[in-house]
């Protein structure tokens, strides 16, 4: 039997997520023996103004993996002429090439539907087996950064076109991929539907899980953070993750927060995030007092400590199909450190896991509600290590990596 070749094809590891849902899948599955070798495709604009970000995005992962990194510049990610797509195909055949002459099977992992055309003809060249991470439904996302929840309210052509040119490779990623990792069963029963159940038996549930190691909870560790930020005696609200996309709900996230710190004396916001302009935009907006708050960038590899040290998580979207199928790691993440939560309701399946074993408070999307709701879990006697560990069975990479090893193993 021929010996299996990896390759994990990402675009640019510039946003935190990718140390979760790339750099740290890799890491894992090299510890069970999986050598992956990494190809980012990077736009010349990335290239050109992150040159610092992206310089140690590359040395840090090059110092948590084993494999090989390789880098494919581009024009565009969406490049209507062609030109990049082109430049993909050469640079892939030239990385697996070698490995196709030794009789290697290759296969590529990867989360980018963009890059369907340059995969199709790998396929047709080295008869390659493609897993795709499929972490959201792209079609709905495009309509709900347009102002729309349902395609069939639109009257715009060019939207309608290019929802449906979204959509159309989004599937096309999935009739040529030999399996299919969903972030959730609702995203699973998402992709059911609109292929008619076609490739209901490729497609597998592998959530936007933590990683075991890197999020726990330890109560020095919590002691420690809390008398370093001087919150000792404060109930503390955190809120972690990026607020410049329309579905972070920024604006109503410190709506909420300026009434939760002007009702409950006591409360302190650690807002953790890359985007702290726009942080501190909301902060003016609210006249936020910035002695009841911290807004701060801490590297993926240190937020744990932060989790610990809060008493609360906060994760707040809008009831619509993007949120309704995803899977964000944040929740994940807040689990594993036993962190009570005060979310929104429909966000994946993590609303419903959420509501049924009593780990938080979810509601729908009201200022006085949330502001309420908080008081009540303030109230809640939680044993933070003993919900880490309950969690951790469903929301942990450990226990999920037994998946998509399944899938390394029998592809």
């Amino acid at each position: 039997m021929a010996e299996n070749k990896y390759y994990y094809l990402s675009d640019p590891l510039y946003e935190t997520v990718k140390d979760s849902q790339v750099i740290n899948w890799i890491q894992l599955l090299e510890e069970k023996n999986k050598r992956i070798d990494l190809i980012l495709v990077s736009p010349v604009r990335y290239l050109v103004q992150n040159r610092k970000l992206r310089k140690e995005k590359i040395k840090d992962s090059k110092r948590k993996i084993k494999g090989k990194l390789f880098e494919v510049p581009i024009f565009k990610a969406q490049d209507k002429t062609g030109v990049s797509e082109l430049i993909k195909i050469f640079f892939f055949v030239v990385i697996m090439l070698p490995c196709y002459l030794q009789g290697k099977r290759i296969i590529v992992h990867t989360r980018n539907y963009t890059h369907f055309g340059s995969l199709k003809v790998l396929k047709y060249l080295f008869k390659i087996k493609i897993l795709f991470d499929l972490r959201g439904a792209s079609a709905e996302e495009f309509l709900y950064e347009k102002g729309y929840n349902d395609i069939n309210i639109v009257q715009y052509e060019n939207t309608k076109k290019r929802y449906l040119s979204i959509l159309n490779k989004q599937i096309s990623m999935v009739k040529i991929s030999s399996n299919i990792f969903c972030v959730s069963n609702k995203l699973k029963d998402y992709i059911n539907i609109k292929t008619d159940c076609k490739f209901n038996q490729k497609l597998v549930v592998v959530p936007g899980a933590a990683d075991n190691d890197t999020f726990f909870f330890n109560a020095q560790l919590r002691q420690n953070i809390r008398e370093k930020e001087n919150i000792r005696e404060k109930y503390v609200v955190c809120y972690t993750g990026k607020l410049d996309r329309p579905w972070h709900m920024g604006d109503f996230l410190f709506n909420t927060i300026s009434q939760i710190l002007d009702k409950y004396k006591d409360t302190f916001f650690l807002c953790i995030t890359p985007d702290k302009e726009t942080a501190e935009k909301y902060i003016n907006r609210y006249s936020i007092n910035e002695t009841r708050i911290s807004c701060k960038f801490i590297k993926y590899d240190f937020i744990n400590s932060y989790l610990n040290a809060a008493d609360c998580g906060l994760v707040m979207r809008e009831d619509v199909p993007t949120n309704n199928v995803a899977s964000p790691t944040k929740i994940a993440e807040y689990l594993l450190t036993g962190l009570p939560l005060l979310m929104s309701d429909k966000i994946g399946d993590y609303s419903d896991y959420v509501k049924t074993h009593s780990l938080g408070k979810v509601i729908e999307n009201d200022v006085i509600v949330a502001v309420n709701m908080l008081g009540v879990l303030k109230t809640m006697q939680i044993d933070r290590k003993q919900t880490a560990q309950f969690c951790s069975k469903t929301y942990s990479k450990q226990v999920n990596i037994h998946k998509m090893l399944g899938i390394y193993d029998s592809i």
